[in-house]
């Protein structure tokens, strides 16, 4: 069995909408998305949600870059200024919510063209690198095939 025939057996079990079941697929509107269901997506943005200690560092860049203080980045984000004290000095770790919050308003501070899809939100900005890997592993399955 080729890898290509091994990965889409893994990936039936996803239960995916269409085969096969792991290739970037393009809207009318020309957006791309990956062909995974909701669990999937779910699971694998997890992978790559900035650590506590990357979102640590990611708030006083934010607040560096912004030149603000602790109480107004924390009135910004609808928090508490001790909140975003104890999760700056690594007393306290930001929720999930908190995080991607936190990812962002730094995004949008230094970069904000590296936010194009949705995909790009659900992998913390590493849409672009998730999308190659998938076409790579189409451009194998139809090697294998053909």
């Amino acid at each position: 069995m080729t890898f290509f025939e091994t990965a889409t057996d893994q990936m039936k079990e996803l239960r995916c909408s269409w085969p096969p079941y792991f290739v970037a697929a393009e809207t009318p509107a020309g957006c791309q998305v990956l062909a995974m269901p909701g669990n999937t997506y779910e699971m694998l943005e997890r992978g790559f949600a900035p650590t506590a200690a990357e979102a640590q560092v990611t708030l006083f860049r934010l607040r560096q870059k912004l030149r603000w203080s602790r109480a107004s980045l924390a009135a910004f984000m609808g928090e508490r200024r001790g909140v975003l004290r104890r999760w700056e000095t690594g007393e306290r770790k930001p929720s999930g919510a908190a995080r991607r919050l936190i990812w962002l308003l730094d995004l949008l501070a230094h970069e904000p063209d590296k936010l194009k899809t949705a995909v790009d939100l659900i992998f913390w900005g590493k849409g672009e690198e998730c999308l190659a890997v998938s076409r790579q592993l189409a451009k194998l399955g139809a090697k294998s095939n053909g």
